[in-house]
């Protein structure tokens, strides 16, 4: 009697191991991985390494694409609880097209005069709602004046040495990383995530603050 009550105990604590090394082996699936849910990039190198932040994510886009536009919802929403120790980077690619260059300039003249925010949300709106023509610099501007900037405010900073240099910046950026797609995020400069990646925009930023705490980044979010 004894011997068959110990034979039903061992069987049962053998189904019960088998049922948590279950629950660990699917855990482990569901985790993000590289090749699946990201890439591994071989730079493995910020685009600000001097930041104060231990984390950086760079988010590569442009505001002729319908895509980032859809997107950008996704980006704010997230932007408004991210972690305090990150290093959020917006850097705008053309992939060669002239009207997404002249775009790409838009964003480093708004960082150069300090409306980054404000016509961040006025480009998108202008390409995407109202139809802008991107045909040359006088495009860009009359949505800047539009939105209260002085002409000549944006004409000194389109001439600019910081926003040539800025330009070009960026552009290395796509380069180095390989972005062959908007839009699309890196994360500490040695991860890559993207739709491509992913079943919805949602998960992006879900993969993206795995990736933060896979690098022990403090994912406690800004006040």
């Amino acid at each position: 009697m004894q011997t068959r009550r110990t034979i039903l105990r061992l069987i049962a604590i053998s189904a019960f191991s088998i049922a948590a090394l279950g629950s660990v082996a699917t855990a482990q699936m569901d985790k993000y991985v590289a090749g699946r849910d990201y890439l591994e990039l071989a730079v493995n190198a910020k685009v600000e390494p001097n930041s104060e932040k231990s984390g950086e994510v760079v988010e590569f886009f442009s505001y002729g694409c319908p895509h980032c536009n859809s997107f950008e919802p996704i980006v704010q929403k997230w932007e408004k609880t991210m972690p305090a120790d990150v290093n959020f980077i917006r850097s705008p690619v053309s992939f060669g097209r002239q009207a997404w260059a002249l775009l790409s300039y838009a964003k480093h003249i708004a960082s150069k005069l300090g409306v980054e925010e404000k016509m961040h949300h006025e480009m998108f709106k202008a390409v995407h709602e109202a139809k802008l023509q991107i045909q040359d610099l006088d495009s860009i501007k009359s949505v800047f004046t539009s939105a209260g900037v002085a002409p000549e405010d944006f004409d000194a900073a389109a001439k600019s040495i910081q926003v040539k240099a800025d330009f070009q910046k960026s552009e290395k950026n796509a380069i180095n990383y390989k972005i062959s797609g908007v839009p699309a995020i890196v994360v500490n400069g040695k991860y890559l995530v993207s739709s491509s990646n992913v079943k919805s925009y949602e998960e992006i930023f879900k993969v993206v603050d795995f990736l933060l705490s896979k690098d022990n980044v403090d994912l406690k979010p800004k006040a």
